[in-house]
This record gives structure tokens, C-alpha cells and sequence, in this order.
């Protein structure tokens, strides 16, 4: 029952999605479009928190002979892997429990490090999903660029040409890229897919394949497909006649309805920097997103707008998670573990992708009312997790701290948890930890 109910629930937000009933859906899709926290159409890999430090070292010391990064992968799937390998009777003939974990492993570890392996096919937007750019149309903005305090070891300049005109482009690389790829490249084919001008792409593509190692051919020859903007983008069939292909864009309205199974949705990247430019621990910190624009930064929340200039000090900007903007990192595990999947059972992509995603929150009993029931009732849904409406049943109390009445008073007997649990949970493939979301008072 709870398979037919993640299918319907998946079937109701790709009709949100495509906005197919009337008006209204009209304005949930441009609700959807617009949130800074989730294009909730799927997510990536959950590790399983619930498995002990004892648990893990003796599985570890009962696969020695079985490489470490084998046993690591084996435990973020194993629950997975259990349910699957009693349908598949991958282990059907092995009944000591040691002995199938060790069986398991070691058939991960040829997998892992097998020499010819069938390559998944991994389309990937630029802008907002790999790098954000900014046109630079005045010596002004590039010197503004050029003050701003904060690191600049992604950023670069690109130029080209365009009727006869030069552009003079800043560019500044999503974190972890450099990593992304080098360690997808055993497991996964590249190619790019963008709306944006040919010129452009193939100037930032020899940016990348020079800085970054992305080695993808910048003629448009073979791996990049440009499409245009008032078109849906589309794929050739060799890339996708057996299925085995992935997505990673920020904008999944842009790719035809057929593609959906197989789209992970990329939170928007615009850049980011930190005020005070102190090294600092990103895990569940507030980094800030940016526009740049006439020596002007450009300030991008739910719903507002606002244009801050310099003069004001400290300009307000975009919050969020380094979770959301370090993506690319939680994708790259997300995708081998698919690959481990689809190799070990012989499955499609998209399935190996459902059965992780909802594994995400196993055994959460989650409560929550308030602003975007239905939204994040489907989310929680979606995730493998639980909706209860018996609040004394609960065994996480989800709340929004920036919606919530202040004059609300925290109950000691119920675990009350911020919501961005739920989001970063999301952005990370991974239950994040409770208890660095735990709220206590208001």
C-alpha cells in the first residue's frame, strides 16, 4: 500500500509540476518555481543513522579482505540491499548472516572497482546548476568584483564573442565541482544540455575542461546539446533507449514530461560568500547567494525582490544552507550508490533512484501544521517518512521558527524540530542529524 500511495503522491506533483489543472495549478507550479528551498520532485541517498559504531566494526572486521570505501557503501544501502536481495534472491543460497554481508560486499567491491563499466549517462545544466555568471557591462563592476572580500578561488572571467561584440562574463564555479567530477568520471559519461547562447556555453566550457577536468568536447560536436529557449529540452535517443541516465538541473520545467524519472532536481546556485571572511565550519551555517549587478547586489528571497548597494554596510542577501549550495557533493555519493544498485540487481535507474529516495526518513513519525501543510505532508511522504495527525505519537514535531508566534510555548514532552531538517534532509540524501535541528525555545 505504501509503494501505490508514493506512486500516486509522485503522480500528483508531476501534475503540479506541469500545471495541467487550470488556474490553480498555474499557481502552484509558479509557487513551486519560485521557493528557495525545494523543487521537491525526488532526492538522493539516505545513510542509515539507525546502524551502531559496534554494528559498523564488526561488519568492517568480518570484511577485511574487501576494500573500505566496498563496506562503506554496503552500509549506507544495506537496508535496501536486504529487501531487494530477498525479491532478486541475490543471496538465496547463503544462509549465515556474516557470510552474506561479506558475500554482498564483495560483489560491491567488483563492482566498484570492475575496469569496463556500463557508464550511466549524466546530462548537466550550466547556469544556476554548475556556475553562476554575471555579463559585465562596465569597468565598474568588474573593479566592485574585484574588492568584494571573499574567496575567490571558483571565480574567473570568461570572454567571447557575439555579432560582432565582445562579452566580458564573471563566472563563479559551484563548490565541489573539481571533486564531482573526478569522482563520478569511473562510473558516468558527461554531456551537457543548455539553453543558453552557443558562444557562451563553449566559452565556459573550455573554462571547465581546463580548470575542472570535464573533458567534454566544446565544438557541440558529440556530448553538447544546446537548446533553444523557447523549446523544451530534449535528448538523443542513444542517450536515453535504455534508461540508463540521469538529470541534474535547477530547473526541471524545462525538460520535457518524459524525462521526469530520471531528473535530480539541483537547488539554484547564485554565487555565495560569507560577511565576516573567517574560515568556518559550513556544516548547518548560514552561507549567502548573490546577484551582482551594477555595482548593485541583488537580493533573492521567496517571494521579495530588492536591489542593496554597497553603501548599506553589509548587504542583505540570500540565506542558505552550504548543504543546498555544496550539493554537487551529496549528488556524486547519491549517483555511485544508484550505480551499485543498478549493477548488483540489474535494475533500471529510475527504480534503483525510487528505492533510496524512499528509504530517506525510515521509522520517522513526523507531525506538522502550519504554513504548506499539503506541500510538506507530501515531501515527508515522498522521503519514506511517516504523517501522523496524533500529535502524542510523534516522534519528530516539525516547526517553521521564522512562522511560528513567538508567544508560543515549547512542551518538554514532545521533540520539536526545525524544518530545515526536513529540507536539508532533502538536499543531502541523508536523515540529518536531530539534534543539530532540535529546537528548545523560541
Amino acid at each position: 500500500m505504501k509503494g501505490k500511495k508514493n506512486n500516486k503522491l509522485l503522480n500528483l506533483s508531476r501534475e503540479r509540476i506541469r500545471g495541467i489543472k487550470g488556474n490553480k495549478n498555474k499557481t502552484i507550479k509558479k509557487k513551486f518555481f519560485f521557493r528557495k528551498k525545494i523543487y521537491f520532485f525526488r532526492t538522493k541517498l539516505s545513510s542509515n543513522n539507525e546502524n551502531s559504531t559496534e554494528e559498523k566494526t564488526n561488519y568492517s572486521e568480518n570484511a577485511e579482505d574487501n576494500s573500505k570505501e566496498s563496506f562503506e557503501y554496503y552500509h549506507k544501502l544495506r537496508k535496501i540491499i536486504e529487501k531487494l536481495s530477498q525479491k532478486y534472491k541475490l543471496d538465496n543460497h547463503i544462509n549465515d548472516i556474516k557470510e552474506k554481508d561479506d558475500f554482498i560486499i564483495g560483489k560491491i567491491n567488483n563492482i566498484i572497482n570492475e575496469d569496463n563499466k556500463n557508464k550511466i549517462n549524466i546530462i548537466l545544466d550550466i547556469d544556476q546548476t554548475l556556475v553562476y555568471s554575471q555579463s559585465l557591462t562596465d569597468i565598474n563592476d568588474l573593479n566592485y568584483i574585484n574588492n568584494l572580500n571573499f574567496d575567490k578561488t571558483d571565480s574567473h572571467y570568461i570572454m567571447f564573442s557575439f555579432d560582432n561584440k565582445q562579452y566580458l562574463y564573471y563566472i563563479q564555479v559551484r563548490p565541489g565541482l573539481k571533486e564531482f567530477i573526478s569522482k563520478l568520471s569511473p562510473y558516468c559519461n558527461f554531456f551537457i544540455n543548455s539553453m543558453a547562447n552557443q558562444n557562451y556555453v563553449k566559452a565556459v566550457l573550455i573554462l571547465l575542461n581546463q580548470k575542472y577536468n570535464l573533458n567534454l568536447n566544446d565544438n557541440g560536436s558529440n556530448n553538447v546539446f544546446i537548446t533553444p529557449a523557447n523549446m523544451q529540452k530534449t535528448l538523443p535517443y542513444e542517450i536515453t533507449k535504455d534508461g540508463n541516465f540521469l538529470i541534474l538541473d535547477d530547473n526541471i520545467y524545462a525538460w520535457d514530461k518524459t524525462y521526469l524519472n530520471n531528473i535530480i532536481p539541483v537547488q539554484k546556485f547564485y554565487g555565495y560568500f560569507n560577511y565576516d571572511n573567517k574560515d568556518r565550519n559550513h556544516k548547518n551555517e548560514t552561507v549567502y547567494q548573490y546577484y551582482f549587478f551594477s555595482n548593485k547586489i541583488y537580493c533573492i528571497n521567496d517571494f521579495d525582490k530588492g536591489y542593496y548597494d554597497i553603501i548599506n554596510n553589509l548587504p542583505f542577501c540570500c540565506e542558505t544552507s552550504w548543504n543546498e549550495i555544496n550539493q554537487l557533493n551529496y549528488t556524486s555519493d547519491f549517483i555511485i550508490q544508484i550505480y551499485i544498485l543498478k549493477e548488483l540487481f540489474k535494475l533500471q535507474i529510475n527504480f534503483s533512484f525510487l528505492n533510496i529516495i524512499n528509504n530517506i526518513l525510515n521509522d520517522c513519525y513526523i507531525y506538522y501544521e502550519g504554513e504548506d501543510e499539503d506541500f510538506i505532508k507530501e515531501l515527508i511522504v515522498l522521503l519514506g517518512g511517516n504523517c501522523i495527525k496524533d500529535i502524542n505519537k510523534s516522534t519528530h514535531f516539525l516547526i517553521n521558527i521564522n512562522k511560528i508566534n513567538k508567544n508560543v510555548k515549547i512542551d518538554d514532552k514532545y521533540n520539536y524540530i526545525n524544518i530545515k531538517w526536513l529540507f536539508d534532509s532533502f538536499f543531502t540524501f541523508v536523515k540529518c542529524e536531530e539534534r543539530d535541528y532540535k529546537v528548545t525555545s523560541i
